[in-house]
């Protein structure tokens, strides 16, 4: 049975399915909308809602997602489709295999609907990938249906470990399976799946196969879970050199119905390299399924006798044989020509094939090469030709690119070469001519008895090439107007007959030359770019190499070039000094004007007579300004500058006009000292605000004034902490002290203290009533019933600390009435305001019911009441009992 093979096309391959997850509920409500890809918007992804028929995009739970031929026929462009929306689930997908969709990008979860696949009647010839993630969200079915032109389905990566999976093929469909670790999975119909990664082989679940379906493992690394088949077709390998394995996670059993195809492509007994193999951790079953080995449309290879292939081997236990291939038949390789012999042997755990006879006179050719160069790098094809007995191959290799010969290579001798005969030629590849399929055929000496023999095709992808692309300047200063010239040079990283080819850009600050356009040709890997530059300026070049078919791109590290103008020239406008013309002020330089933009300058200041004449420098005066010294006074001043810029100084100087005569400084200023002192105003008693005058002061006027007030006693001041301002509020701390203030004046020169006359001491509350309480109580001559009578009352003195009101009161309080009784008798008051702080004679009038309380009394015992109220204080009261007689 000829090995089938699902890679026609070859535009899928196992290392290029792109992977995912999608996820999606398990069944989708029947209310929900059906999606059908349009391709009308110019760009893949799914979020444009003009990708899609209807205009709307689909999102959240979705009924089926259509993927058919579009009417545009092959656009490459409008069957590229990207999922860029997130959490997207369908209940199913409908596409046509047979047209170059290309799905990728966000993963989704695939409902019972499953995928159906098959070819429109505007079938391209191309085939469909779906590459983005898939997540089982229910147990489904999957309907790939086959077409003419031999196109195929490939799907990425799905998951989903509890749903079970039917593929149901018709019409010779091809299913591409990278990766699918889910339920159960069936295989039935007419159709192939191939197996480039796992089919359940990580997770174990098993996999079934009913006639006429076959499972083709063509590559080495393929897996699956436990593997049953009822009539179906298992093919591991594909023919040299793609002899693959097929690892199987579990039990592998086969009915009479069943077949197997496997490959000994050459000599050797390496798994995946000279032969197909199936390896089992579970038992093995043969349950005489027919056994293929080799592929009737391949030339018969040339084998060693002896070598063991283990086809078949488990790790559990092997029973049964295949049909017709008891213990120790020997059987012909299925191939063209004269077809080498097996012996197929069954132990307890495998099933081996010993090669048994190989055509007389064959020979194989075996060719070595690398699968990957890049352009002009060396390669050396290695080709060997056996086998070595019983006649040792003499002759000579022809080497072949893509069928041509190779040219210094169509003849190579074969030589021993430690235990092998081997020719080998030299050679290197540029990659335009990609991609690379080489081959090597044996040329038997005359007379040899030999038959040639050409080995397999072993594919070389040659890439680009790197390139170093450097930037050479003929000045790194040109002058405004003067030619530059810019070449740059590409070379390869391998030297070869392959050479750069294309243009370079040159370019200034990231920003393409337009003067350079037409010049950038290469010619032999160079170009170069001449140009001038109009003005002055700072220019970051660097050169662009783009590549080619055989070179990859490559750009210059940057060039600093600086445009230089001429030098300064003068433009009409001297320079001017500014400043004070007295001993010890500064003058400065303003510039003259210059024509091409200076870009610094020198000075030089100089002494004149006082009339600008006879000008000398003066040493070290070289900067914008001058400070002027007692040798300067009587004299005029003035500058010369002179410019330059990148292109060099100016070729004269600039003299300023001289200033006016140079003065001597006026006397110095002197420190503040104190005339007359500072001066509190206030009262000396807690809880009033005292303030400061600043004091006269002789010298050179203060600039200010500090403060510092400090309490006194008998012995010394003291500073009185945070009392710093020109107020300040009497405190009990200063109760019985004495305060005072200094007053500090600051100006250019210096300081000066000033000092106030002390105030006080402060009294509080107590003292002041104290001083009220001798007011209360009368004394002496006057202070007798009758001459009080004969006054109409009597006259108290009181001397005032502050401005405020005294109130005094006579009271007759009988026993047991408290003073605020109403029934006290009011015998005397009087009263008295103070504008300032001072002394006062207070009349107490005597009131008709004191006058005639007294008339009747030898004596009587009275009780007096004073208060003083300040403005804005608490009242003060005092109260003293006394007794007067007649």
């Amino acid at each position: 049975m000829s090995g089938f093979d699902i890679f026609r096309r070859g535009w899928l391959m196992a290392a290029t399915v792109l992977l995912g997850v999608l996820a999606l509920p398990s069944s989708a409500a029947a209310a929900v909308p059906n999606f059908t890809w349009s391709g009308g918007a110019g760009a893949p992804n799914w979020s444009a809602a003009a990708n899609w028929v209807g205009g709307t995009a689909p999102g959240g739970s979705v009924g089926t997602l259509s993927f058919p031929a579009l009417s545009a026929g092959l656009c490459t462009a409008c069957y590229q489709s990207s999922n860029d929306v997130s959490a997207v689930t369908a209940s199913g997908i409908s596409i046509d295999d047979g047209v170059p969709y290309q799905i990728t990008g966000n993963g989704l979860t695939l409902g019972a609907g499953g995928i159906s696949a098959g070819p429109s009647a505007s079938d391209t010839g191309s085939s469909a990938n779906i590459g983005l993630p898939l997540t089982l969200g229910a147990a489904q079915s999957w309907s790939i249906t086959g077409g003419p032109s031999s196109q195929q389905l490939g799907v990425g990566t799905v998951t989903g470990s509890g749903s079970a999976l039917t593929i149901n093929f018709s019409s010779s469909g091809i299913l591409s399976l990278s990766s699918i670790e889910v339920g159960a999975v069936s295989l039935t119909g007419d159709g192939v799946a191939g197996v480039f990664g796992s089919l359940n082989g990580t997770d174990g679940n098993p996999v079934t196969l009913t006639s006429p379906a076959r499972l083709a493992a063509q590559f080495a690394g393929a897996t699956s879970g436990p593997l049953t088949s009822a009539g179906g077709h298992i093919q591991v390998g594909r023919g040299h050199a793609l002899d693959g394995t097929l690892a199987v996670n579990g039990a592998v059993t086969l009915d009479s119905s069943s077949g197997l195809t496997m490959f000994i492509d050459q000599p050797g007994a390496s798994a995946s390299t000279d032969y197909s193999q199936l390896t089992a951790s579970g038992n093995v079953s043969l349950g005489s399924a027919s056994l293929s080995l080799g592929n009737p449309a391949a030339a018969c290879p040339a084998l060693h006798v002896g070598d063991v292939d283990t086809l078949v081997s488990t790790t559990g236990s092997l029973t049964g044989t295949f049909a017709g291939v008891p213990d120790g038949t020997t059987i012909p390789l299925s191939c063209t020509g004269t077809a080498p012999t097996v012996t197929i042997h069954y132990t307890a755990n495998s099933v081996t094939a010993t090669v048994a006879s190989t055509p007389a006179g064959g020979t194989t050719t075996t060719l070595a090469s690398p699968s990957i160069a890049v352009t002009n790098a060396p390669v050396t094809l290695t080709a060997t030709v056996g086998p070595n007995a019983p006649t040792p191959p003499s002759g000579t290799v022809a080497f072949f690119d893509n069928g041509v010969a190779i040219s210094a290579c169509t003849s190579q001798p074969v030589a021993l070469t430690a235990s092998t005969y081997t020719a080998t030629c030299p050679t290197s590849f540029a990659a335009a001519s990609s991609p690379h399929s080489l081959t090597a055929t044996f040329a038997p000496a005359s007379g040899s008895a030999l038959q040639g023999s050409t080995s397999s095709a072993a594919p070389l992808t040659v890439s680009k090439a790197a390139t170093t692309t450097t930037l050479s300047v003929s000045s790194a200063t040109p002058t405004v107007g003067n030619l530059v010239t810019y070449t740059a040079t590409v070379t390869p990283a391998n030297s070869g007959s392959a050479q750069p080819s294309g243009s370079v850009q040159f370019l200034d600050n990231g920003t393409p030359i337009s003067d350079c356009a037409g010049q950038e040709a290469l010619i032999g890997a160079q170009a170069s770019c001449a140009l001038s530059y109009p003005a002055p300026g700072s220019h970051s070049i660097t050169v662009s190499y783009p590549g080619d078919a055989n070179f990859t791109g490559s750009a210059s590290s940057a060039q600093a070039v600086t445009v230089i103008p001429p030098p300064p020239g003068f433009a009409g406008t001297l320079p001017s000094i500014s400043g004070n013309t007295t001993q010890g002020q500064t003058l400065t330089e303003t510039h003259g004007s210059w024509t091409n933009s200076p870009t610094g300058y020198n000075y030089q200041w100089q002494d004149c007579d006082s009339v600008g004449g006879h000008c000398t420098s003066i040493p070290g005066a070289t900067s914008a300004t001058y400070t002027l010294t007692a040798l300067d006074v009587g004299h005029t001043i003035r500058v010369e500058e002179a410019a330059f810029n990148a292109g060099g100084p100016s070729t004269g100087v600039l003299s300023s006009p001289a200033t006016g005569v140079v003065r001597a400084p006026a006397a110095p200023p002197t420190a503040p000292v104190s005339d007359s002192p500072p001066v509190i105003t206030g009262t000396a008693v807690v809880g009033r605000t005292l303030s400061t005058s600043n004091g006269l002061w002789s010298g050179t006027p203060p600039s200010g004034y500090s403060y510092q007030w400090q309490r006194c006693t008998s012995t010394a001041c003291t500073n009185i902490s945070g009392a710093t301002a020109s107020l300040y509020d009497l405190t009990t701390a200063d109760l019985g002290t004495k305060v005072r203030v200094v007053v500090v004046a600051v100006n250019s020169a210096g300081i000066g203290v000033g000092v106030s006359s002390k105030l006080g001491p402060v009294l509080g509350a107590a003292q002041i009533k104290a001083l009220l309480t001798r007011a209360l109580t009368p004394a002496g001559k006057l202070a007798k019933i009758a001459a009080i009578l004969k006054a109409g009352g009597y006259e108290v003195s009181f001397t005032a600390l502050e401005a405020g009101r005294v109130t005094i009161g006579w009271y007759l309080v009988p026993p047991g009435v408290h003073l605020a009784k109403a029934s006290t008798v009011l015998v005397a008051s009087g009263r008295a305001t103070f504008a300032s702080a001072g002394k006062k004679t207070i009349k107490l009038k005597l009131t008709g019911a004191g006058k005639k309380l007294l008339k009747g009394s030898n004596q009587v015992k009275l009780t007096s009441k004073g208060t003083f109220t300040a403005s804005g204080q608490a009242q003060i009261v005092a109260r003293k009992t006394f007794t007067l007689r007649h």
